[in-house]
């Protein structure tokens, strides 16, 4: 096991070096669309160029009456509802990420400095403590920590990291404090390596329904190609009708053969569908995921942790029989919990809420003499202050009630169904 007291961290020099060769803590590249790849992409369709030709066909043959361009709103409806909704699902997209802290404690020159996360190098040492998120891959130098993966993994377990084991970007350490070298940064650290997927959009991949669409949209603009030379030639040749005449002609009947209105309509239907989706939080890469959404029969989830949110609050407690058993039965319930985890450290989600909810002015003029703290172990799976004469702990019902949890297993597992713990 290393000493931490041998360890000083890399010196300015170094530091400036690995900048210089971008060995630093910084995304360098994205994968959401640019706003000109969303323009074109719902600009320069064979659905607006059928359109296009048209348009040019009328204009050079001399048919510049407003009535003659009724079809236009059409397309640029239909574009911009399609823009407007992409950059908006980009701007989204584009806030996801797993690593949320700002600044990390590094050691350089032999000397703890705070600075933010991007000014991170590669070998860079750094101090974790309980609660902080890792926020780049490092290998453990010295100290044992406790690290909970479940925002990566999905598993709940605490796992011990010892000197030489890695710890992964995105994990929080809740119990301990160590040094870490920074093995990988940038788009480099696994954390950003599941980002980059989230964002991953593969173009090629469409919807069933927008697929079907885009099949008669081309195959109809494959069919009015020849059809529309066949109406200019009868126009021009046979019936003598005049240039102008003759495009006017084929564009209305050329325009009664194309279904835009079903594209508009499919359109602000999967805009407004959006829109809906969004006022109920869920992300979208883009418009046409709804329709993919809409065809899941089953989704399977591993664990709730998976999509709820890393933060937990206390929304009420409810008093037992078992408190009656108490050598301190006459204290009031919420004074004592608020003496009891004020007294802990505040080192994981669960006791922070608890401490939150359940503050010190509660605990004023409850006065016991504390002997010692029992911290928590995942292992134990409980936490718990002794005083003289008698202990009080907080922690899983099933390991402290012991023989008595049958008895309020029905209550709890009631409070357990409806999403509490």
């Amino acid at each position: 096991m290393s000493d931490s007291k041998d360890i000083k961290g890399l010196s300015s020099q170094e530091v400036a070096s690995r900048v210089a060769q971008g060995q630093v803590n910084r995304a360098t590249t994205s994968d959401v669309k640019t706003t000109s790849q969303i323009i074109k992409e719902n600009t320069l369709t064979y659905f607006n160029l059928i359109f296009a030709v048209l348009t040019i066909l009328l204009l050079i043959s001399g048919n510049i009456g407003i009535s003659n361009f009724t079809f236009l709103p059409v397309v640029f409806i239909n574009a911009i509802l399609g823009i407007v909704q992409e950059l908006r699902s980009r701007k989204i997209v584009s806030k996801l990420a797993i690593v949320t802290t700002p600044n990390v404690t590094v050691l350089r020159d032999g000397r703890l400095t705070t600075i933010p996360v991007e000014d991170l190098v590669l070998d860079d040492a750094i101090q974790l403590s309980a609660g902080n998120q890792i926020s780049v891959d490092a290998n453990v130098l010295s100290e044992t920590v406790q690290v909970d993966e479940s925002i990566l993994t999905g598993e709940a377990d605490e796992i011990s990291k010892a000197p030489g084991d890695e710890l992964m970007s995105g994990s929080f350490v809740v119990a301990g404090t160590c040094l870490a070298k920074v093995i990988r940064v940038g788009e480099d650290t696994y954390a950003a390596k599941l980002v980059k997927e989230a964002k991953a959009v593969d173009s090629s991949e469409q919807s069933e329904m927008i697929r079907s669409i885009n099949a008669i949209v081309k195959w109809v603009g494959i069919l009015i190609i020849p059809l529309a030379l066949i109406m200019l030639y009868q126009s021009l040749f046979i019936n003598q009708t005049g240039f102008g005449g003759a495009v006017k002609s084929m564009v209305a009947a050329v325009i009664g053969l194309i279904p835009e209105g079903l594209y508009l309509l499919t359109t602000i239907s999967l805009v407004a569908s959006t829109m809906r989706l969004a006022r109920k939080q869920v992300v979208l890469h883009d418009m046409k995921s709804v329709e993919k959404l809409a065809r899941v029969d089953v989704l399977c989830i591993d664990k709730t942790g998976t999509i709820t949110e890393n933060s937990m609050s206390v929304q009420d407690y409810i008093a037992t029989a078992a408190f009656g058993k108490s050598p301190d039965a006459g204290i009031r319930l919420d004074s004592l919990i608020a003496r009891v985890t004020n007294e802990l450290a505040g080192d994981n989600d669960t006791m922070e809420a608890l401490q939150a909810y359940f503050t010190k002015e509660q605990a004023n003029g409850l006065i016991l003499k504390k002997k010692s703290l029992q911290p928590f172990k995942s292992s134990n799976k409980y936490s718990g202050v002794i005083y003289d004469g008698f202990s009080y702990l907080i922690g899983a019902p099933q390991i402290l009630l012991g023989d008595d949890w049958s008895t309020y297993e029905e209550e709890i597992n009631h409070y357990a169904a409806q999403g509490y713990r």
